[in-house]
């Protein structure tokens, strides 16, 4: 739950800084691995969950994709591995081939 207030705070931190008077809007964005990611979608479905692409890529037409799920149930590596396996099954059904 902490890193989804961090999240949640820094998410805000970029609304809040946005020169929201201007007609102009910030869109945040995450560097891993020296690349650059910006806000594809959110929702709160089931759990709060934020998607980052890259580039001109989509949410719906991605090549890179990065997904920040807020579940506070998993406490374990057991747990978040039981989780990763349920995303990249959800994710591999979805296209077609697969990865």
């Amino acid at each position: 739950m902490a890193a989804t207030n961090r999240l949640s705070g820094v998410l805000g931190l970029l609304i809040a800084a946005s020169p929201l008077g201007q007609g102009k809007t910030v869109t945040p964005t995450i560097t891993l691995l020296a690349r650059t990611y910006h806000s594809g979608s959110f929702n709160q479905k089931s759990y709060p969950q934020w998607e980052f692409v890259t580039g001109n890529d989509t949410v719906p037409n991605w090549t890179t994709l990065l997904t920040i799920i807020d579940r506070p149930d998993a406490h374990t590596r057991p747990d978040l591995d039981r989780l990763a396996q349920g995303i990249m099954s959800n994710y591999t059904s979805h296209t077609a081939g697969g990865f």
